[in-house]
């Protein structure tokens, strides 16, 4: 086995000077202790859904979309070096070092593709979440990142806050010009192609029945407007998906609403005249749009209210195919055996074949909810209303920690744009 030489031991990145957190390095120890063939250390790992094996046509474009770590005489020279003089993985960076194939620039490369950059980490928030609102709560319930860099905060205090992350001092916190005349808490909302944030329902901490406006910020003048007309009913817990032509449709609150329509050209809401006939037992029902226009519902939701409140299983997934601008019409998928009520869902995207799947984790069965599901959906191009797909798999995570009420990010498509 080569030594390491005086020059080359100078070249080297020290973990000491480089200030490696505890986080990095245990990452970055994983993946060279995981490793079985050399592959598995020149490439970044593919996320590793579902059993199905991918189309032989896209194998090799999938290795290439996969981000290089290593090269392949590195990856060999590393993998044989760790089974022989440390054949129960390596315990701290150092030893890897002693390899005189590791250079400092591999090193920087390992400590970057491993930090917080990629993986991100938690900190402390720099100030106190003033209580400006009627409300004796404290604390932020939603949150939405501005195209400005602000971050517009609707307060457990039922009021609304600007946040600047680049600013540390107290005056970071703005309010805006005005506040909408009732709570938006409990609400959902969702961005506009102006960059303007619709916000729907919501009215406090229990059902309202003036709660049926929409109403949007504008990041620019930092003033809220009023939508021209209301919904067809108040809604609370209710869910809002922004379709691909402009417009906006709301549904749930109170478990069996009236789904809604917002068109932004009028700025106005109009209910689904046919087609409406879905029963969602839970609040806040995960929904999800598809690249064809269909919008998914993944059988996830927010049970009752309360973090320890009631949820209804449901293991039936449908979705809602548009047959006009105010039609459509469910269709089930069949059932699945996992309660993921007060789970959470998000579809990934992909240029490869399987180009879309729905992944769902988390719930409030404590016997299931360290597993996640996840179902293939084909969108034909030539038809909307069209959608293959195949039944819910379920994977065993033992060594996850059980998920309940999970939170999810936004979703990226391939193309950069955030869904």
């Amino acid at each position: 086995m080569a030594t390491v030489t005086g020059k080359q031991r100078a070249q080297k990145t020290k973990t000491e000077e480089v200030g490696l957190d505890p986080a990095t390095h245990r990452r970055i120890l994983m993946f060279l202790n995981r490793a079985a063939i050399p592959e598995d250390l020149m490439f970044e790992r593919p996320v590793e859904l579902e059993e199905a094996e991918p189309h032989e046509d896209d194998l090799e474009s999938q290795q290439r979309a996969r981000a290089t770590i290593l090269e392949r005489d590195i990856a060999e020279s590393l993998l044989d070096f760790r089974n022989q003089e440390h054949p129960l993985g390596f315990r701290h960076i150092k030893e890897v070092e002693r390899l005189d194939l590791i250079t400092g620039e591999i090193l920087e490369r390992l400590f970057h593709l491993f930090s917080h950059f990629f993986y991100g980490a938690w900190s402390v928030f720099p100030q106190p979440i003033p209580r400006r609102g009627p409300g004796t709560y404290d604390g932020v319930v939603h949150a939405a990142l501005l195209h400005t860099g602000k971050v517009l905060f609707i307060t457990a205090d039922e009021t609304t806050l600007l946040w600047d992350p680049d600013d540390s001092s107290p005056a970071t916190y703005q309010n805006p010009a005005n506040q909408p005349p009732y709570s938006l808490l409990c609400g959902h909302h969702g961005f506009l192609s102006d960059g303007q944030l619709l916000c729907v329902g919501g009215g406090g901490y229990g059902p309202n029945p003036v709660a049926r406006w929409g109403y949007r910020f504008d990041p620019m003048a930092n003033t809220w407007s009023r939508t021209a007309t209301p919904m067809s009913e108040s809604k609370w817990y209710p869910t809002a998906v922004v379709l691909d032509d402009e417009r906006v449709l709301v549904t749930c609150g109170n478990t069996a609403g009236q789904m809604d329509i917002y068109d932004r050209a009028t700025d106005s809401f109009s209910p689904i005249v046919s087609g409406d006939d879905r029963h969602f037992p839970n609040l806040y029902p995960g929904l999800h749009v598809l690249p064809n226009h269909v919008v998914f519902y993944s059988r996830t939701g927010w049970g009752s209210a309360g973090a320890a409140g009631f949820a209804t299983p449901d293991g039936t997934s449908a979705y809602f195919a548009f047959t006009g601008p105010n039609t459509g019409m469910w269709t089930p998928i069949t059932p699945a055996l996992v309660n993921r009520a007060k789970g959470m869902s998000v579809m990934l995207h992909s240029t490869t074949p399987p180009y879309v799947r729905v992944l769902v984790m988390g719930g409030v069965d404590n016997a299931t909810n360290n597993t996640y599901d996840s179902i293939r959906l084909t969108c034909s191009a030539r038809d909307r209303r069209s959608l293959r797909l195949r039944a819910w798999s379920t994977t065993a995570r033992p060594s996850a920690s059980p998920r309940r009420m999970p939170h999810r990010l936004r979703e990226r498509c391939s193309c950069g744009r955030w869904r």
